[in-house]
């Protein structure tokens, strides 16, 4: 297997989780909008669970706006380089690898957002059970 097959299928399952990710939170959403008092107003109890998910999506935004913004910084700076070294600004380029580092932690930190948001909000619901 070539290694920029590796890196497809790696792209292909990070968009896989994101996307399965957003529905989730979405869920996570729904069901504490469904769990409201009479009156809309959230319970004490589901607002952690609600503030992981808008962090959530706070940081899958942020991910993406980060990842452009590094990367069109970059690209920006090695046409400038190519320009002045080969007079144009198409060519081969070494993608440094510090330059996802930023991405993927939002990425992981999202990820993790989503989770804690999943566990406390079955934890609420067994101990709503007893």
């Amino acid at each position: 297997m070539k290694l920029s097959e590796v890196w497809q299928q790696y792209q292909d399952y990070t968009q896989d989780v994101t996307g399965t990710a957003r529905k989730l939170a979405l869920v996570v959403g729904g069901v504490c909008w469904a769990l409201r008092d009479p009156g809309a107003k959230f319970p004490k109890r589901l607002l952690a669970a609600l503030g992981l998910v808008v962090a959530f999506f706070v940081l899958d935004m942020l991910q993406g706006i980060v990842a452009a913004m590094m990367l069109r910084i970059w690209a920006r700076r090695e046409e400038k380089r190519l320009w002045r070294s080969e007079q144009r600004v198409e060519g081969e380029v070494d993608k440094p690898v510090w330059l996802d580092y930023p991405a993927f932690g939002l990425w992981t930190l999202k990820l993790a957002a989503l989770l804690a948001a999943v566990v406390y909000l079955v934890w609420q619901f067994l101990v709503l059970l007893d």
